[in-house]
């Protein structure tokens, strides 16, 4: 019985660490990426709304502060539960959040997951043992290896090597990262190794590698206010 009670759980409780950031804003954690968690819950259940969610929201304010609470039900399959989160709405600088109803809904989607087993690994602190995540990282590579489309390497090589040569990195960097989010680890190796040898043939005064990881890794913030 306890190994039944137990199957969802240790079906969803490893965390790809590919799906997770570090923030280290006030203090520090390890933060899922939420449409990571719908997709797993998706692949239990089936598409959001359909036979799980979060359903029946009750936005309460707090008077005479900037915080709101979220009071909703979590319905999956095997049953439903309660859920609540709290969202401060203005910033520090008074700035008005215009999506705190999103950004709410999508926590209390995150809380409610994890008490059902998902990436309860990061819940649970393990993805603070540098081992653990060396561990999983490497099982999910695993995973995750698939055959090489070649004609889809091909594709994305000529497709950044014309962006790199616009050289207009504010324009064409988000363009980009949607772009090598579609390829696999093994693709962007791949399309890295062709911009390299391109950046090494004769007379070419373009070092293609280093340009595609300056692009990869711009902000258009970083250039903000001098």
């Amino acid at each position: 019985m306890s190994e039944d009670n137990l199957a969802l759980w240790n079906r969803v409780s490893k965390t790809n660490p590919a799906n997770t950031k570090e923030v280290t804003f006030g203090r520090k954690f390890t933060a899922i990426d939420a449409y990571s968690q719908i997709m797993e819950a998706t692949k239990e259940w089936g598409p959001y709304g359909s036979n799980w969610g979060i359903a029946s929201i009750e936005h309460i304010f707090i008077p005479d502060m900037p915080m709101v609470i979220g009071k909703a039900m979590f319905m999956y399959p095997g049953g439903s539960f309660p859920v609540t989160s709290s969202f401060l709405y203005v910033s520090a600088k008074g700035k008005t959040d215009d999506e705190f109803a999103k950004k709410l809904e999508t926590d209390m989607i995150t809380k409610a997951l994890s008490r059902l087993g998902f990436n309860a690994d990061v819940f649970m602190g393990k993805f603070d043992d540098n081992r653990y995540v060396q561990e999983v990282t490497k099982e999910f590579a695993k995973m995750d290896t698939k055959p090489i489309d070649q004609g889809k390497v091909q594709r994305a090589f000529e497709f950044f090597k014309t962006k790199i040569d616009e050289d207009d990195i504010e324009l064409n960097h988000e363009i980009m990262k949607a772009s090598d989010k579609r390829l696999t680890n093994d693709e962007k190796s791949a399309v890295a190794k062709l911009l390299g040898d391109l950046g090494k043939a004769p007379g070419c005064n373009k070092k293609y590698t280093t340009l595609l990881r300056e692009y990869m890794s711009y902000h258009p913030a970083d250039n903000q206010d001098g």
